[in-house]
């Protein structure tokens, strides 16, 4: 559910629980007990056409611009859920991964034009920590207009602390 049909904020505390799932219900497959009775397909079909598009790299999701959504992924699952959710998705698996090398695509995504974007970006900097995260949260706290934002931001620099 939060990562379709959620169309606005997901709440902070269930971020976490979220781990790296950026779209879909495959997850319902995995627990369903009826599975169990599954045997699994050779039908060659049913398998992802191109990897790329089926499991894409994290950190190219978070540079998407919504040229780059609509040439990549039109007339796919992930076009239901436009550009916007899939990056706000990418941003909290992104924090929930707390890799640094997520911080500066991160950084980027404080100016997009969403403010959806902007507040999950600034709670992924606020998991993964660290100088340029910190950085990046007081340089756009100032001139930030969305008071949800600003409190992502807030709640952010305060998770990473005094460096």
């Amino acid at each position: 559910y939060l990562t379709i049909e959620n169309r606005g904020w997901i709440e902070r505390e269930l971020r976490p629980l979220m781990g790296n799932w950026i779209m879909g219900c495959d997850i319902c497959q995995a627990v369903c007990p009826w599975q169990r009775f599954a045997i699994q397909t050779q039908e060659t079909g049913f398998y992802p056409s191109d990897l790329d598009r089926a499991a894409p790299a994290l950190l190219d999701l978070l540079a998407l611009t919504d040229e780059s959504f609509a040439a990549r992924y039109a007339a796919t699952p992930l076009s239901r859920i436009k550009r916007e959710r899939l990056v706000r998705n990418a941003c909290i698996a992104s924090g929930n991964w707390g890799d640094p090398s997520a911080s500066l695509p991160l950084g980027n995504l404080l100016g997009d034009d969403s403010p959806l974007v902007r507040g999950h970006a600034a709670w992924a900097l606020g998991r993964i920590g660290g100088l340029a995260a910190r950085a990046a949260l007081a340089a756009r706290l100032p001139p930030e207009p969305d008071p949800l934002v600003r409190e992502e931001i807030e709640w952010a620099l305060v998770a990473i602390g005094p460096l």
